[in-house]
């Protein structure tokens, strides 16, 4: 104890002269040689510390809670994905252009139906007795024309047969005169019966000329009467087609081949002329409608590819066809079709995944998304070490991205083990260490 309590007692305590001086006593080797194996123990509990994994990193993480990607070297692809909408090809509205009650439904809701197939029966007193005024209105037109043109007929013999009758008594009284002219040149004919012989001649061919012209203006009359009842006539044949017309769509009929997409009419329904009542979507070929953000118009043209992701049927080329004029809260929407095949199971107003190129291909190291994003903005990650039981802290640059992988550009090598799940909770260490 006196060894190293470091007090002398007092009965050991030396009688110092003024002019003496205490000098500190030596330790003994016992004393040395323990200090010795003390540091040496400091020095390898250091060396154990600094060396130990747990002291590595400072902080322990199990590795099933993280998710663990390695860095790449492939083909990055510029594209972003859309949700889209599956359309038909065409859809063409299915209206009634006259009103009426509906006296028969024939066809339902998602039938499959032809050109020209009936859908609805409709009935319309009203048209029905516009329909029968308007065959009476012809039927009494067509008996005027028929009248008019007998009476025509008669009256146009009737100036033949005069003119002919005035024909025969004009030659008669020319042969006649000719006969008194040579008596008259003998003096066996007074001149008084002459004259009168040729004022019957004179009377005779003014008579004809004058009936001549009678039966032309008649002629005439009667063609115009005639073309008047007969534009009359047309225009009643017209109307009437027309109410046909009518009263024929009154049986509702597919105006193309495809399937019957909201069709909701009832037995007894009163439907509003051209008021529509379902459609027919033609199923031959689809097309698929999205939004844009406003963000990618200077980038979005017609042309660009795309893959079109059904669930479960694989992937489908597309292209973008048409984009729209105008933005509605910050999105544009554009149509995209397909140039080959589609999945056999489309239906109308389907939602799937669209992937839309934006540029080109290029190879490049690819890091696989992930939270880690987050909470170092791509400015730097951490990599496993080759036993994998630590990752560090390191900076990287990252370049171009898509929904699937981050164009690396600095900082990673193909092969590298990254970390790419969320950092929250050790975001600030420097290093960690992972837990079987």
């Amino acid at each position: 104890m006196r060894l190293f309590s470091g007090r002398v007692a007092d009965e050991d305590r030396p009688i110092l002269s003024p002019m003496d001086r205490p000098r500190a006593a030596r330790p003994s080797n016992y004393a040395r040689a323990f200090l010795v194996t003390a540091g040496l123990g400091l020095v390898l509990l250091g060396m154990s510390i600094r060396f130990h994994p747990r002291v590595i990193a400072g902080f322990q993480i199990a590795r099933d809670r993280l998710e663990i990607a390695t860095v790449q070297r492939g083909v990055f692809r510029e594209f972003i994905t859309v949700d889209g909408t599956v359309l038909p090809v065409r859809s063409v509205a299915v209206i009634s252009q006259e009103g009426g009650r509906v006296e028969k439904v024939l066809v339902e809701e998602g039938s499959r139906v032809e050109p020209g197939q009936p859908l609805v029966v409709l009935s319309n007193p009203d048209l029905q007795m516009k329909v029968t005024r308007q065959e009476a209105r012809l039927a009494e037109q067509r008996q005027s024309l028929q009248t008019l043109r007998i009476a025509a007929a008669r009256t146009r013999f009737e100036y033949e047969e005069r003119l002919k009758d005035l024909e025969f008594r004009l030659e008669r009284q020319k042969r006649r005169l000719a006969r008194n002219e040579l008596l008259r040149a003998n003096g066996l004919l007074s001149r008084r019966a002459y004259d009168e012989d040729r004022d019957t001649y004179a009377f005779l061919q003014k008579k004809r000329d004058w009936l001549q012209e009678a039966s032309r203006r008649y002629e005439e009359l009667a063609r115009a009467q005639l073309r008047e009842l007969e534009r009359n006539l047309e225009t009643q044949e017209s109307n009437l087609r027309i109410l046909r017309e009518k009263m024929a769509g009154l049986t509702v009929r597919a105006p193309i081949r495809g399937q019957v997409s909201g069709f909701r009419v009832d037995v007894g329904q009163y439907l509003e002329p051209r008021r529509p009542m379902g459609r027919i979507d033609d199923t031959s070929d689809y097309r698929v409608r999205v939004r844009l953000s406003e963000y990618y118009l200077d980038r979005v043209r017609p042309g660009l590819r795309g893959r079109f992701r059904a669930s479960g049927t694989g992937v489908y080329p597309v292209v973008l066809d048409k984009i729209y004029p105008g933005v509605k809260d910050g999105t544009v929407q554009a149509i995209l079709r397909f140039t080959g095949e589609h999945p056999r199971r489309l239906v109308s107003g389907q939602t799937a995944r669209v992937e839309l190129e934006l540029g080109g291909s290029a190879a490049a190291l690819l890091l696989p998304r992930g939270g880690f994003i987050t909470s170092t903005g791509g400015r730097w990650v951490f990599v496993l070490d080759p036993s994998g039981r630590a990752a560090r802290r390191r900076p990287v640059r990252l370049g171009r991205q898509n929904p699937e992988y981050y164009e690396v550009l600095e900082g990673l090598r193909a092969g590298d083990r990254v970390i790419i799940s969320s950092y929250e909770g050790f975001a600030d260490r420097r290093r960690i260490g992972l837990k079987p």
